[in-house]
């Protein structure tokens, strides 16, 4: 690398491969400079770092440092008048880089007693300052930085004081000494999160160390967690808590936090109560602790869950039906509903832990219990194993729930990876794969609307599915994949399977009438495949109306010609004598519409039975005003 001339005090950089694109206020050629709010181009021999400052601001005083980070090195170019403040990625100084990387008192006392030393109350773009970073490090660090002017208090752009970092990732000792220097342990972030909110899942030394030091064992977060709901985040089954933190520490911790006299039964925003949580978290042990001290087993959150239905929620974890017997031997009610009428086994029946399933039905849970909706926990089943269980239990595999579907009905529409194998289940014992639900539709003709649907139609055929078989007025399977997301290779596996690209309704509409009679999106791919597939393109439908009279609808020039493309007539009469061009005088079509029908040979003077060519049309006030403005009248 090299650099170019200089122009008006400009410099540009050219690379191996010519002039780059950044065009600089000035180059240094310095032994070491912070690469921040600036651009490295690149280095030379010697370790000799190409600098192209992006301001004539930043471009005063070279940065200290280079990589790799070497503190006596540093300290040489601060004595030879560099800007130790130099803002680097992320907006951290030499000071938070220093901290985080070495954690050394040593080197940073170097720093500190310097004669031109760093900027401690310096904050990153995070708004963190060095003291924020040195949460992460010993307690000497922390001490010096505080020795030397550090805020204690200092917030960062979440509200968060070093005694929350530390608490929340660094050493207990770290803590201890910050609480000695005055932090307050009860300072609230913009979350209103404490120290001990954010401490919590840390363990049973540093509940101890901030509770000793006068931690509010109730504080509530802006969410109305206390420390108790076990995690600043807390929400029913979402907990997050690091995993060496393990069953019988956790449990530790819930014992000390009800021995301060924390509330068992605390609610949160969203109703949600310790035991909500802890069950979410799976750590049976404090879940039994919690019970043991008269945590209710039967309390409701907000949307009316205890927490016997977060133990079923649980994914695939081995303790759950062990949490199952647990909650129900403490009372719990197996089969309380929420408020949309979902039982424990309706919440089950969603993840893939037939032991959960199988836990709540010896507990005495109804496997005939219905929610709100109509829907069996055989409607809700996630997984394969479910099923004969809950046939087993007395579940009908053909009950009709919600709309009228039935179990199959729910596969076909449901975008699930089990799709299949719940399929294969279902029709093992015995469910009806020609059942109808709404207007006729079968499995197979919800299953077509669906991309995801490809992996149970496969299914669906082998089992037995009527790929002719008809809904509504008429409309075939073929109908059915227009009025869904319109998947070509859906499209191509249903004509594989015997579907009739030429099937008619009722009022002889065929899957192209039916596809540009839709109202949701239409662009010219699905179209295409149609077209492809050997649809008749000239077919009439209702009102002796073909495709081209249909798609005049979309004022797009791209349908219009995928169908003049196809050999559609652009001079078609429908029942009343009226052209393509009378419909795109009809609905005020752009100009490029007009273009793809007048190129193709469209006939401006054609009649209707009202005796009016397009151009004489006066469909209503603005029709005859759009035509003139397009001038494409003579």
């Amino acid at each position: 690398m090299r650099l170019g001339e200089t122009s008006g005090g400009r410099v540009r950089a050219l690379g191996p491969t010519g002039d780059l694109p950044v065009t600089v206020h000035r180059a240094s050629l310095v032994r070491g400079a912070c690469p921040v709010a600036v651009f490295r181009l690149g280095t030379l021999a010697g370790g000799l770092a190409v600098l192209a400052y992006a301001s004539p601001a930043e471009a005063q005083t070279p940065g200290c440092w280079e990589r790799p980070l070497d503190v006596a090195a540093v300290t040489r170019s601060m004595a030879e008048g560099c800007d130790v403040n130099v803002r680097g990625w992320g907006g951290r100084t030499l000071l938070h880089t220093i901290v985080r990387e070495t954690c050394s008192p040593q080197s940073l006392e170097l720093l500190l007693r310097a004669e031109a030393p760093p900027d401690v109350h310096a904050q990153d773009e995070l708004g963190r300052s060095p003291l924020h970073e040195a949460a992460f490090c010993s307690p000497d660090v922390s001490s010096l930085l505080l020795a030397f002017g550090a805020d204690l208090n200092a917030r960062d752009d979440e509200g968060d004081t070093p005694l929350h970092v530390a608490a929340q990732l660094g050493p207990t000792e770290t803590v201890q000494a910050l609480l000695e220097a005055g932090a307050d342990v009860n300072g609230l972030d913009f979350h209103r999160r404490t120290a001990l909110h954010e401490g919590v899942y840390r363990g049973i030394e540093m509940i101890q160390t901030l509770l000793a030091a006068g931690a509010d064992v109730n504080a509530r977060s802006r969410e109305g967690n206390v420390p108790l709901h076990l995690s600043p985040n807390a929400e029913p089954g979402h907990a997050y808590v690091p995993p060496e933190l393990g069953d019988s520490e956790f449990t530790t911790v819930v014992e000390r936090l009800l021995a301060a006299g924390a509330d068992r039964d605390a609610r949160n925003n969203s109703g949600s109560t310790p035991l909500h949580t802890t069950v979410g978290l799976a750590y049976i042990g404090a879940v039994r602790r919690l019970l043991a001290a008269g945590a209710d087993p039967n309390a409701r959150d907000e949307w009316g869950q205890t927490p016997l239905h977060d133990a079923a929620a649980t994914f695939n974890d081995a303790d759950a039906a062990d949490m199952v017997h647990l909650l129900v031997q403490s009372g719990a009610d197996v089969n309380a509903s929420d408020e949309r009428g979902g039982t424990a086994i309706h919440h089950a029946v969603s993840r893939d832990n037939p032991d959960v399933l199988r836990a709540l039905l010896e507990a005495g849970g109804d496997p005939l219990a219905v929610s709100e909706r109509g829907n069996t926990a055989l409607h809700e089943v996630g997984a394969a194993g479910h099923v004969p269980l809950l046939v087993e239990a007395g579940v009908d595999v053909n009950a009709r729930g919600e709309l009228g579907r039935t179990a199959l009905h729910y596969v076909a529409l449901l975008s699930w990876t089990e799709g299949p194998e719940i399929l294969d289940a279902l029709l093992e014992a015995g469910a009806d794969i020609h059942a109808t639900v709404d207007r006729g539709e079968t499995a197979l003709h919800l299953a077509a609307r669906r991309r995801a649907g490809r992996d149970v139609v496969r299914p669906l055929m082998d089992g037995g599915a009527d790929i002719a078989a008809r809904y509504g007025n008429g409309l075939s399977v073929v109908h059915a994949w227009a009025e869904g997301v319109r998947d070509p290779a859906m499209l191509e596996l249903l004509l594989g399977a015997g579907a009739d690209i030429a099937a008619q309704t009722e009022s002889a509409e065929t899957p192209l009438h039916h596809l540009l009679s839709q109202w949701n999106r239409l662009d010219a791919g699905p179209l295409r495949a149609l077209i492809a597939a050997g649809v008749d393109v000239n077919a009439r439908g209702t009102g002796g109306r073909t495709a081209l009279h249909l798609a005049m609808r979309w004022e797009d020039p791209r349908i219009a010609a995928a169908l003049v493309d196809a050999g559609a007539d652009v001079n078609a009469a429908d029942e009343r004598g009226e052209t393509p061009l009378h419909y795109a005088v009809r609905r005020m079509a752009p100009r490029d519409v007009f273009e793809v029908l007048l190129e193709a040979g469209a006939d401006l003077n054609a009649r209707n039975d009202r005796n009016d060519s397009p151009c004489e049309a006066d469909y209503n006030r603005q029709t005859r005003a759009h035509v003139a403005q397009l001038r494409i009248c003579p």
